[in-house]
């Protein structure tokens, strides 16, 4: 599966950006918690249908994540607590907004749209966990798959801004994401305990 990154496409844009920071009072960790919050707004929006404004915050969410990163980087501000309040708030951002797709339950695509949103909820969890316990076991190549938070965040706002020619994409891309993100969890699922395998045969 691809380990090609939308935050690479928007790097530059992020680096600079970062390197312009460096001299204001403006802190990753400040950064952080203002991509959580403007993820609630985004939230707020979809809730009440407002899709363009919706994917907008929710593109500026996403490359305030990874602004915060950035910024952590080239000012040598890299530590276990910022990097444990920004994976915590990362997680209660995706369950959040996911949330909010609940109240969009115009139509039903095969089964009931609730389920669909519950699939993406654990394909996204799942995504996050199974990366994060495979670096906790010391395996080292755990981000891959289609589907990382930044492309989960990129396709929502894609979505939510196509929107305004048919408001069921919003559902359709609902669907798509509960099979992609379970297809990316289950192949990191896969990659890691691979990787295991290998370490315990070489001891």
């Amino acid at each position: 599966m691809s380990k090609i990154r939308v935050k690479r496409l928007f790097y530059p844009l992020i680096r600079k950006i970062a390197q312009k920071l460096v001299t204001t009072p403006i802190t990753p960790n400040f950064l952080t918690i203002i991509s959580f919050l403007t993820l609630i707004v985004a939230t707020l929006s979809i809730v009440y249908q407002q899709f363009v404004i919706g994917g907008l915050l929710i593109f500026l969410g996403g490359f305030l994540d990874g602004l915060d990163g950035e910024l952590a980087r080239i000012t040598n501000k890299t530590s276990k607590k910022g990097a444990f309040l920004d994976s915590v708030t990362d997680r209660y951002g995706d369950l959040i907004l996911l949330l909010g797709f609940l109240f969009y339950n115009e139509i039903n695509i095969l089964v009931d749209y609730n389920f669909w949103i519950i699939l993406t909820i654990i394909g996204t969890f799942m995504t996050s966990y199974a990366r994060a316990r495979g670096e906790a076991l010391g395996v080292e190549k755990t981000n891959v798959g289609l589907m990382a938070r930044s492309e989960r965040l990129f396709t929502l706002f894609i979505a939510c801004e196509l929107s305004i020619f048919n408001s069921n994409i919003v559902a359709y891309t609902i669907v798509i994401l509960a099979f992609l993100t379970n297809l990316t969890a289950l192949y990191r699922i896969y990659l890691i305990m691979k990787q295991l395998t290998r370490t315990e045969n070489r001891d």
